[in-house]
């Protein structure tokens, strides 16, 4: 009996013990996705860009990239290194002056192809034409309003 009872005993301490070392693996995934989330998110919002829209495009099948825009780039103020390339869904540079972007449905039904676009430094806004409209959530571990 006492043996059956150590062995019940080892494997309630196995299992507690594998818990939290799994608990702690995804904690630490989250974390890591939220510091890859946040440093992309900077890199947007503190990018400096102006263009022209080439492309509207929408995807019926698609969650988080339903509505996206493909800009030509004249000016882009920091160049994205291997890290800054892309982080999909949400943006994707194809070189130094092709962008595409998600953004949401208000903004992508207030723009038309060839409008000029300008996103300022440390701004949630993206301006197209005389419309100034918001780009990025100003939420912390959201992209789009």
């Amino acid at each position: 009996m006492i043996s059956k009872l150590k062995t019940v005993y080892m494997m309630l301490c196995i299992f507690i013990f594998s818990s939290c070392n799994y608990n702690r693996y995804g904690n630490g995934i989250i974390e890591d996705t939220h510091k890859t989330f946040e440093r992309n998110k900077g890199y947007i919002y503190r990018l400096t860009f102006e263009g022209q829209i080439t492309k509207k495009a929408i995807c019926n099948e698609c969650e988080l990239n339903k509505y996206t825009l493909t800009l030509k780039l004249n000016q882009l103020s920091e160049k994205p290194v291997i890290s800054n390339v892309e982080f999909p869904p949400y943006y994707t540079f194809e070189s130094d002056s092709i962008l595409n972007i998600t953004v949401s449905k208000e903004l992508f039904v207030k723009v038309k192809e060839r409008d000029k676009v300008y996103k300022e430094k440390e701004s949630f806004n993206l301006k197209a034409e005389n419309n100034e409209l918001l780009y990025l959530n100003k939420e912390q571990y959201k992209w789009l309003p």
